[in-house]
C-alpha cells in the first residue's frame, strides 16, 4: 500500500486513477450483478489500454455542495470527537485497486463524508446507527483497501442545529471483506483476460 499526498480533483490526482478500480467502482464490484461487474471490467480495461478515464465527468449541484462543504464537515467532526483527520489524496492498494479516502484517523481509522441535501440528511437521522449502510461497499471497501480496524461515516448539514452531524463508526465484516476480495479476484482476471484478447487482435 502506497500514499499519494496529492490534491483530489486535481489532473495529478486523477492520472493516479486511470486504469484502477477506486471506491465507488469497488462498491459497484462487491455490490453488482455479474453484467454490471462484466461491464466494469471493459471499462477499466480500455482504461488501461488507452491511458483515458472512462467515466462520466457530469457534476451535479449536489456534487459542487458536497465538495465546498467538506471541509467545514471534516472540521466539525475533528472538533465534537477530538479526533484530528489527516487528508490524503489517494491510497495504492496495488496496480488495479486503489482508494481516495476523505481522511485518515490516527494508525487505525478513516473517515467517509457526506454532505447531503437536508432531507437525505434526515433520512440518515431518522436510520441512526444503520445510515452508513447507504454506503455499505463504499464504506467496506475503504477498509479493505487500507486495511484499518474502523472507519467513521459521517452525515453533515448545518441546516439541522444540533442535529448537523451523524457520525456511525463502522468495523470491518469478514463476509463484506471475503466478497470484496472474491470479487478483485474475479475482476483482476477478466481484465487480464480482457487485455489478452486485445493484444491478440
Amino acid at each position: 500500500m502506497k500514499m499519494h499526498n496529492v490534491i483530489q480533483g486535481t489532473e495529478e490526482w486523477h492520472a493516479l486513477r486511470v486504469g484502477r478500480i477506486t471506491g465507488t467502482r469497488i462498491a459497484k464490484m462487491a455490490g453488482g450483478k455479474k453484467p454490471t461487474v462484466d461491464k466494469l471490467c471493459y471499462e477499466v480495461a480500455s482504461e488501461i489500454i488507452t491511458g483515458i478515464k472512462d467515466e462520466n465527468k457530469h457534476t451535479s449541484a449536489a456534487m459542487i455542495h458536497g465538495t465546498e462543504t467538506e471541509p467545514e464537515a471534516r472540521s466539525a467532526f475533528s472538533v465534537e470527537y477530538l479526533l484530528p483527520v489527516q487528508e490524503v489524496g489517494f491510497v495504492e492498494v496495488d496496480d488495479l485497486f486503489g482508494v481516495s479516502p476523505d481522511g485518515l484517523i490516527g494508525d487505525d481509522a478513516g473517515i467517509e463524508i457526506k454532505c447531503p441535501m437536508p432531507h437525505t440528511h434526515l433520512k440518515y437521522l431518522s436510520d441512526g446507527d444503520k445510515a452508513w449502510r447507504a454506503y455499505r461497499w463504499q464504506v467496506q471497501g475503504c477498509l479493505w483497501a487500507t486495511g484499518r480496524k474502523k472507519w467513521y461515516f459521517v452525515s453533515y448539514c448545518p441546516l439541522f442545529d444540533n442535529n448537523s452531524l451523524i457520525v456511525n463508526e463502522v468495523k470491518a465484516d469478514a463476509s463484506d471483506q471475503d466478497k470484496i476480495t472474491q470479487q478483485a479476484e474475479y475482476c483482476r482476471n477478466k481484465i487480464k483476460e480482457i487485455y489478452e484478447i486485445y493484444q491478440n487482435k
